[in-house]
């Protein structure tokens, strides 16, 4: 092995070790707590109308559940009427249950609720996000800050987003992998 071969193999050894940080996932500072108080409404699941592309004509539904075992599944958004039928099929919970972004932990204390997840970070890794909000009654969540741990620096976000309750069955399996 020449000279420049070395050189270049160490360099690289050298880099992996340095950056080895850059390839771990956060992890979940929130401990996941049974929930059975009667603040939230957890058979069914919380809804908010968001813009797609910052078009205020262009209405989607954003879908989170939440569940009795402290498990949140943020289910992502679409189309009202896309996104209704995507959740009544058995497919969904086959695609999430591999997603680690949709899979959180939620935490409630007084009227104030806290559910983090990972969020994606580039092709190696992932940071957490935390939405924070308030408890209008059992069936409004008020979202108001979003804290990105690493990939905003810390810095919440203020945000306005309300969250409605709508009854439904069968809720997704909060069976996964990614939390203990």
């Amino acid at each position: 092995m020449n000279k420049i071969n070395k050189i270049v193999l160490f360099s690289l050894l050298l880099m992996t070790i340095g950056c080895k940080d850059i390839f771990q996932d956060e992890k979940y500072t929130l401990i996941r707590t049974s929930y059975w108080e009667s603040q939230l409404e957890t058979n069914g699941y919380y809804y908010t109308y968001a813009s797609k592309f910052d078009s205020i004509n262009s209405k989607y539904l954003d879908v989170l559940f939440l569940y009795k075992n402290g498990i949140a599944i943020i289910a992502g958004g679409g189309e009202k009427e896309e996104m209704e039928a995507l959740l009544k099929k058995k497919e969904f919970y086959n695609y999430i249950k591999d997603v680690p972004a949709a899979w959180g932990i939620f935490n409630i204390e007084n009227d104030s609720i806290k559910i983090e997840r990972p969020k994606s970070y580039g092709w190696f890794n992932s940071y957490m996000f935390t939405l924070i909000g308030g408890i209008a009654n059992d069936s409004i969540i008020h979202v108001i800050k979003d804290i990105s741990s690493t990939g905003k620096g810390g810095k919440p976000k203020t945000i306005n987003q309300i969250y409605h309750y709508r009854k439904f069955s069968p809720k997704p399996d909060s069976t996964n992998v990614f939390i203990k």
